[in-house]
């Protein structure tokens, strides 16, 4: 397990706590098999946003391809291009924002659950499920997942999952407005019975919620481990309108002051 996963795993473990462990933060099911995401000019690899996730960017029409021809498919009435209709909106659209002067990294090994929260008082409002994690609802061959993960911690560092905004640049996650509740379930995992956790959703309960966001700003400087940076605001649920864009800014960290020597 990774420096990045380990501390954003115990701080999805103390919110989920708040509560007695019924619940806990995550979002859409995550399947994390994608590479590193990076948003804008980064000091990381350049790589594609993972597709499949509906919580990334806008909503885009896109042509159909004739697997006949591999052009793009045309309607043979009209003479247009067929295009796919595009996902619909999500209620509610997390925009996060780095004004810093560094990377701001996200890791989603364990899903967008420790990543993106909310908090009514002591009670967590859980947003997304965590990774390799069904809803209770799907069948016994599909409710438990099989997710294998890396034995040796080479190769967990080069599985591990990120996204990395630039400075400068956003990054949008969608969400769709329900809260989610963890239970234990059965199923049939890799053709065998296992037991894990599910989730199902509900709708939250009116009151005022405080949304925390939490990344890491990666350091270049040597003997200098990267530091856990959160930034939080308000949301009132139910929305008073839809779609709803909430702003998550993370500003640049404070820098600290260099003490004197006294002669």
């Amino acid at each position: 397990m990774t420096y990045f996963t380990r501390a954003l795993a115990a701080l999805g473990v103390a919110a989920v706590a708040a509560c007695g462990g019924s619940q806990t933060p995550t979002t859409d099911p995550i399947v994390d098999d994608e590479p590193v995401a990076t948003v804008g000019q980064s000091t990381e690899p350049p790589v594609e946003t993972p597709p499949g996730d509906p919580g990334a960017g806008s909503p885009v029409s896109t042509p159909e391809t004739d697997p006949a021809t591999g052009e793009p498919a045309v309607d043979p009435v009209t003479g247009e291009t067929v295009t796919e209709e595009p996902a619909a909106a999500m209620p509610v659209t997390f925009r996060v924002t780095n004004s810093g002067a560094q990377d701001l990294t996200f890791s989603i090994d364990k899903g967008w659950q420790p990543v993106i929260f909310g908090m009514a008082g002591r009670t967590p409002l859980v947003l997304f499920p965590r990774a390799c994690m069904s809803a209770c609802g799907a069948p016994e061959e599909e409710v438990c997942p099989y997710c294998p993960t890396p034995d040796k911690p080479r190769e967990e560092a080069k599985a591990e999952q990120r996204v990395v905004v630039a400075p400068g640049e956003t990054f949008e996650k969608g969400w769709d407005g329900m809260g989610l509740a963890f239970e234990k379930t059965q199923g049939i995992t890799d053709g065998a019975p296992s037991d894990c956790l599910c989730f199902s959703a509900s709708e939250p309960e009116p009151a005022e919620y405080t949304i925390k966001a939490c990344g890491f700003r990666v350091t270049d400087e040597p003997n200098k481990p990267s530091k856990l940076q959160c930034v939080e605001t308000k949301l009132t649920l139910p929305l008073a309108e839809t779609p709803t864009v909430v702003e998550l800014d993370f500003p640049a960290p404070p820098q600290k002051k260099k003490r004197r020597r006294r002669r």
